[in-house]
Order: structure tokens, then sequence, then C-alpha cells
């Protein structure tokens, strides 16, 4: 037992690289190689064809239509609207600015449970959701006064909505995991939501130019389909077998540091003042909501 918690504690850990790696992959690829909704049928498109094929190794569950009508809505505010505000914010903003949003992701889970399924937020829950969200929005804000020439108030929007679409995806989908397994849930929802983004797509992918692609463009869209959109889902799963969803949780604040880390050493960004401020609001506001008293 005490080695499965070990092996979960880096499974998590490399998560944490993965999806903090993926903000600088994703964006190197735009606009230079790839339109944003170009990025997105590829990711979409490469992750559902793993997965459909993984799914042959497990239990076929039958899945009857209202079901399906759900994983449908899952899959156009899990996927679909999710990954496309993350490509068009990201083309737009910085990697590091994007990062440090998404840690507020518990913040508007909460929000929105709230409203949803009525769940209740306590005072110091309160608290914590007006410094996160204030964190957030500060953040948004300031963006073209924080002194990175990638920032972009426009951009950081589309990213905050990206993270408000996955936590209603979060919201919904949390029923169907319990009573599917997640293969299962997971091979319609990317089904769905590769289909619901082809409209969005208009034909772009039609005006990819492939013979500018080196090795280094092929190995990122790799990456971006197998490890950041499967490889990386699989450990979480795993994870999750061993320790907390508050375990798993606690690692997403590693992200920034490792896309601060990246943006160093390759000599794109160092976090000034204003997004390190921004950032102690929004862990402190998490923190609130998960403290037990």
């Amino acid at each position: 037992m005490k080695k499965a918690l070990i092996l979960s504690q880096f499974a998590l850990f490399a998560v944490s690289i993965i999806f903090g790696a993926n903000y600088w992959i994703s964006k190197s690829l735009m606009p230079d190689y790839l339109d944003p909704f170009q990025l997105l049928i590829l990711r979409t498109g490469g992750a559902m064809a793993i997965i459909w094929i993984f799914q042959l190794f497990i239990k076929k569950e039958k899945v009857p239509f209202n079901d399906l009508v759900l994983l449908a809505v899952c899959s156009l505010f899990g996927i679909t609207l999710n990954q496309g505000f993350l490509y068009i914010g990201l083309n737009k903003t910085s990697p590091f600015d994007a990062s440090i949003i998404h840690t507020a992701n518990p913040v508007i889970v909460m929000l929105i449970a709230a409203v949803v399924i009525n769940e209740k937020i306590t005072l110091l829950k309160s608290v914590g959701v007006f410094m996160g969200l204030s964190g957030a929005l500060f953040l948004i804000l300031t963006s073209n006064k924080s002194g990175s020439s990638m920032s972009s108030l426009v951009g950081n929007l589309f990213i905050f909505a990206n993270g408000a679409s996955y936590a209603i995806y979060l919201v919904i989908v949390k029923p169907l995991m319990k009573k599917y397994h997640t293969i299962t849930v997971l091979k319609w929802v990317f089904l769905f939501g590769f289909i619901f983004s082809i409209p969005f797509i208009k034909g772009s992918h039609q005006h990819i130019n492939w013979k500018i692609f080196t090795v280094m463009q092929w190995s990122s869209l790799l990456y971006i389909i197998v490890f950041n959109s499967f490889i990386a889902y699989i450990l979480i799963v795993y994870a999750l077998k061993h320790v907390s969803a508050t375990n798993v949780g606690y690692y997403t604040y590693l992200q920034p540091l490792v896309v601060a880390i990246i943006g160093i050493v390759i000599g794109m960004e160092v976090p000034g003042f204003i997004k390190i401020l921004a950032g102690l609001m929004i862990f402190s506001g998490v923190y609130l909501i998960n403290k037990r008293i």
C-alpha cells in the first residue's frame, strides 16, 4: 500500500510536468504552424482515436440514450468549448498567465456546483471564493500592465472562459463517472467533442502547410495528443485509486512553477510582481475553500 501511495505521488508529479510543459508546447505551434481551431480538431480527433482503440480492451458497457445525451452535453463543455477557448486564449496570451488562471478552477467549480446542485457554501468558503476570483480578475484586468509582451486581456478572458466551461463539465460529468467506467465516459465524450468541433474549423484543415513541419512540430503535436490528452489522464485515474481527489488537486499548483521554470530556461518569460501577487491571492482562496475546520 505504501508503494502504491508513493507511486501515486510520482504519477501526479509527472502529470504536473506534462501539463506545465503543454502550455509552451501548444503555444509554440500557434499561429505559425496551426491556428487554434486546427489544433483543436487534431487534438480531439487524435485523442478520440487512441481512447477508442484502448476501450477495445475493457468490458463493454451499454449506455442508454438519456445518458448519451448527457454525455454529449458534457463533451460540449468539457471538450469543444473548453479546448477551443484554451487554444484561442493561449494563442493570444502568456502560458504563465494561463496556468495561474487555471488554478482558480476549484473556485469556479464550487460556484457552479452551488447553482446547479445547491452545494452549500460556508462563510469561510465564501471568503475563499472572493479571494480566488479577485486574484483571477486582478491578473486578467492588469494583463497589459504586467510587463510581459505576451500577456493579453482578450487572451486571459478566453482562458477564464476555458476554466468556466471545464468547471461546468466537472459538475455534470461527476455522476456519470460514478455510474460508468472512466474509459466508457471518455470514449463518448471525445467522440461527441470531435463531432462538435468540426464546424468550428470551417475547412481550415485544408490550409495546413504540412510541408513546413519539422521533427520538432511533429513531436509537439504527438506530445499534445498522446501525453497531454491520454497518458496524463491515465496517470490521474491511477492516482485517484490510492489518494484523495483533494490530493490530486493540490498538484495543480505545481503547474505555474513548471511553466515559470520553462519560460525562464528558454528565455521567454520571467514572472513579475503582479503575476506572483495574483497567484498568491488565488492559492489563498483555494486553500480556504478546501480548509476543514
